[in-house]
């Protein structure tokens, strides 16, 4: 009895000689491989990921979707790789095949704006994270990354409307009260500002940044 690779090789030997033939294989098992194939494609370019490696995830998650076209796993983390490499045509191309396929993805839509603020598209990246807080209104980030972007674009009306709206879904965070103090300094509402960082002292009364942004505040200001 052969085994091992002799049995391997006869094998071979056998079918190219017209004495044997491959096994035939069920679309069933098929199916198996592939899906095989494909999880270890997409398992190492997740490693990679984790090592900042991104042509390699790029190159790991291309062949995976040679696999699984379909897979909008898959073409998120290809988006993404593309955006980390600063490859920021092809990873919108990317973010916008999944947003139609995934409208209301509020993570993935989050993940596009992210990558427009690198980009310094901020305005659109503003639309695109206030859509996702729309999408998904309990999630607070949402809100406190819309006030950010909105106070790159210098609207600082608009933040102070995202900040509160984070600010109602967890009103004893001390960060929150900090940053809406800092919007308000902006917007020269000193009086309110004022309030706002007592409370966030109030709240975490060791709290170096609130006592910072106190200091911005003209003396004569009164509550």
């Amino acid at each position: 009895m052969f085994c091992g690779k002799i049995a391997h090789a006869l094998s071979e030997f056998l079918i190219v000689v017209g004495q044997a033939r491959p096994v035939d294989y069920t679309q069933k098992e098929i199916d198996f491989l592939n899906n095989k194939v494909a999880n270890v494609y997409l398992n190492l370019a997740v490693k990679y990921m984790y090592q900042d490696q991104w042509p390699r995830v790029i190159d790991y998650t291309l062949m995976y979707l040679a696999h699984k076209s379909d897979s909008l796993k898959g073409q998120r983390l290809l988006a993404f790789a593309y955006a980390s490499n600063k490859q920021y045509d092809l990873a919108e191309t990317y973010y916008n095949k999944c947003l139609a396929a995934s409208p209301d993805n509020y993570a993935l839509r989050a993940d596009f704006a992210y990558m427009l603020e690198s980009m310094g598209n901020f305005s659109k990246a503003y639309g695109e994270i206030k859509q996702a807080s729309h999408t998904a209104p309990s999630v607070t980030a949402l809100y406190v990354d819309r006030a950010w972007m909105a106070e790159t674009c210098k609207d600082y009306a608009a933040a102070l409307i995202s900040i509160n709206a984070a600010i109602d879904q967890s009103p004893n965070s001390p960060g929150l009260w900090i940053h809406k103090g800092r919007i308000l300094v902006a917007l020269g509402k000193y009086g309110e500002a004022k309030q706002v960082l007592d409370r966030a002292l109030q709240l975490e009364p060791d709290s170096i940044e609130a006592k910072l942004s106190l200091k911005q505040i003209p003396q004569n200001v009164k509550p």
